[in-house]
């Protein structure tokens, strides 16, 4: 018994270890596949994993934040013949079997079921076939492959059919049987679409028209081709054994062949222009499953839409998140191209635009007062009081709006190719190449010193300068070119395609890339920590730490961070680094384990001789809050995605415990927030299954 209780403890300590320094912050509404089970069903996105029960309405969500996943980008999902499910990702394959998540290798691709119970892959590269456990053995194409938009499996002859696409425009379908290949079609298409219906008739989609293969030749369906300016179209058969056409252009439309004419599917959405998913039951004729990008998952049939509200781990608007902005209160301003969100004290809004911002947002940033401003293609924009005020640029900047900063007197800077611009007293002083001898159009950051306020600009021709009154120039060998940028103290660190290099008073200093991962000027982001004297590099799939003179590096395989570049990356007020991914969500960073909210030191003290949470070990559905102080606070608990699972106003009284109940009993580590208006603590609680 006692070996049981240690190795239960350590296991409830390595998960609060590794769990506590990352959080992911995904939508989940662009839905990749979904696979339907007899409880429920499997959703993949380009969010993480989700499981979600029809009985029982509980969802489950599994991110690079909380799960080994090996992406949060699913390509493919696959229920085999043992009941386990598969999952394909874009950096490799695991498996869920009786509930446990196992890692298998980095391949990726559409997933199927060979006769003999043999999982295959269709990866970019070639075709992978099991042969036991997560070995497989690799099948060359019979030619050259850039993606495998169709795997199909003959279940009477177990014959495995591809389509494959490559860089010449060109598509074919091969048979894989006898251990060999075999062409069935092969010409200059690209957009085309493959299935295999339940009597084993393999069908074929392109501007060609409905094929389908019989006695070695391919017959085509008449009146059944369409214009070539539809793309990424999808064949699927529905429980009829009738052939689905998913075609998307301006919208995605439906099509049905029931063997003797078509027939357009009323799919019930007014507006299908981010329309992105549809597939057809496996177990109704009527059913429809589809997503789109505002209104996630959904089903439809001849009775209209059901949502399937929230099936969403976090009320993050897009996976393309621009730049964050930490105020000193402890909430955070996530900026997209077309929203700004907000979040504090665990709770989502909204930050209303007016009707003629037009969104295509650039980028944020805020002023001494801790008032938003933004920028567009067209229009610079201030947000104070809820009302927002748009700010016409000067004709010097018409073109790439792309970076901005605020110095700490308010001079707001933005850039276009290749000049700059200071909005001052609500005038604007114009920079060209003149005065910073910028003149291949190639600006590509600009960044504000936090200390002495001078202006730095990157560029494909060094580095400039600016402290008010000149312009110094920065230059590097062998190739003279900066992008990303970082204040350090009273100089500047930026990315070349050298290394790291810090700049000061005219002069250079290097530090060297890590050895491990990849890292250049295109995609690394840099961010200084002034405190800890700590830099932080985000490389194309890593995360690495500089101190001491010694790197530390994260990837996939020994932490929680997503495999995504990045459009920024940022401190926030207690130490925790926020990445806003390029289609990866955020990703929140903390070595000593994130802290969620800035809470003074003097507060703190105060606060939490004040407060009692208990047990911090629970295996029932309940703890208790006790306060040493009549008053109204307000508590939220939440689960590691984010996810809020309560939250309500309590009257406290001194000395008198609060009996908390939540209704979730799978989630394994909570956190419970205490607000009183003025300060918040944050508590953990391991919960053990009884």
């Amino acid at each position: 018994m006692k070996l049981s209780i240690t190795t239960l403890l350590l296991i409830l300590s390595q998960l609060i270890l590794a769990q506590d320094s990352w959080i992911n912050y995904t939508n989940n509404n662009n839905i990749s596949d979904v696979v339907e089970i007899d409880e429920g069903f499997w959703l993949g996105s380009d969010g993480g994993l989700c499981y979600y029960n029809n009985e029982s309405g509980e969802e489950k969500y599994y991110n690079r934040g909380n799960s080994i996943i090996p992406s949060n980008r699913i390509v493919d999902l696959f229920y085999d013949s043992n009941q386990d499910l598969w999952i394909s990702t874009y950096e490799g394959i695991c498996l869920i079997s009786d509930g446990e998540m196992t890692l298998g290798p980095n391949i990726s691709g559409q997933l199927n079921e060979s006769l003999d119970g043999k999982i295959i892959v269709a990866d970019s590269d070639s075709l992978y076939i099991q042969e036991e456990g997560f070995q497989f053995k690799t099948i060359a194409y019979p030619s050259y492959s850039v993606t495998v938009i169709g795997l199909e499996v003959d279940q009477e002859s177990g014959a495995i059919y591809v389509n494959v696409i490559n860089y010449f425009t060109e598509s074919y379908v091969a048979e894989w049987n006898d251990n060999e290949w075999t062409y069935l079609f092969n010409e200059y298409v690209t957009e085309t679409a493959m299935v295999l219906d339940q009597l084993n008739q393999l069908w074929f989609f392109s501007y060609l028209g409905l094929q389908y293969f019989k006695e070695g030749v391919w017959i085509v369906i008449p009146d059944s081709g369409e214009e070539s300016t539809f793309n990424l179209p999808k064949l699927f058969v529905n429980y009829d054994n009738e052939i689905i056409i998913s075609l998307k252009s301006d919208c995605i439309r439906e099509k049905i062949w029931d063997g003797i004419a078509f027939e357009e599917i009323d799919n019930f959405q007014d507006d299908c222009s981010n329309y992105i998913f549809i597939k057809p039951s496996d177990k109704d004729s009527d059913l429809y499953y589809g997503s789109d990008f505002d209104k996630g998952f959904f089903s439809f049939d001849s009775d209209g839409p059901s949502d399937f509200e929230p099936l969403n781990q976090s009320p993050l608007f897009s996976n393309n998140v621009l730049n964050t902005l930490h105020l000193s209160d402890g909430s955070h301003i996530i900026i997209f191209n077309e929203r700004i969100q907000q979040l504090k004290s665990g709770i989502w809004s909204e930050i209303d635009l007016p009707d003629d911002l037009n969104a295509n947002i650039k980028k944020g940033a805020l002023d001494e007062n801790e008032n938003l401003w933004i920028f567009t293609k067209d229009f610079l924009w201030s947000y104070k009081d809820s009302e927002w005020v748009k700010i016409s640029p000067p004709i010097e900047i018409t073109d790439y709006l792309s970076y901005m900063d605020i110095g700490k007197n308010g001079d707001v800077w933005i850039q276009s190719r290749e000049n700059i611009a200071r909005y001052k007293d609500q005038q604007w002083t114009v920079f060209t190449s003149i005065d910073h001898d910028i003149t291949i159009n190639t600006i590509r950051d600009l960044e504000i010193n936090s200390e002495n306020g001078d202006l730095w600009v990157s560029t494909f021709q060094g580095v400039r300068q600016y402290d008010g009154q000149a312009w110094v120039s920065y230059n590097f060998e062998p190739i003279n070119h900066a992008f990303g940028l970082s204040s350090g103290n009273a100089g500047m660190y930026t990315v070349t395609n050298s290394g790291i290099m810090y700049m000061e008073d005219g002069e250079i200093d290097s530090i060297p890339f890590p050895d491990n991962g990849s890292y250049n000027v295109f995609y690394s982001k840099i961010e200084y920590d002034s405190e800890e004297d700590k830099i932080y590099l985000a490389g194309s799939r890593e995360l690495a730490i500089y101190q001491n003179n010694e790197w530390t590096i994260y990837d996939s395989s020994n932490s929680g961070l997503y495999t995504s570049s990045n459009n920024d990356i940022r401190l926030d007020n207690d130490g925790n680094l926020w990445m806003s991914g390029n289609n990866g969500g955020l990703c929140i960073f903390n070595e000593e384990g994130i802290t969620t909210l800035s809470i003074g030191e003097e507060d703190q003290v105060e606060f939490v001789s004040a407060f009692k949470v208990y047990p911090t070990l629970i295996s029932g559905d309940y703890f208790y809050v006790e306060s040493e102080k009549d008053g109204k606070y307000q508590i939220m608990v939440s689960d590691m995605s984010g996810q809020i699972l309560y939250n309500q106003e309590h009257q406290l009284i001194q000395g008198k415990p609060a009996k908390i109940k939540l209704s979730d009993k799978n989630t394994s580590l909570i956190f419970v927030s205490i607000d009183d208006g003025h300060t918040i603590i944050s508590r953990k609680i391991v919960r053990i299954n009884e």
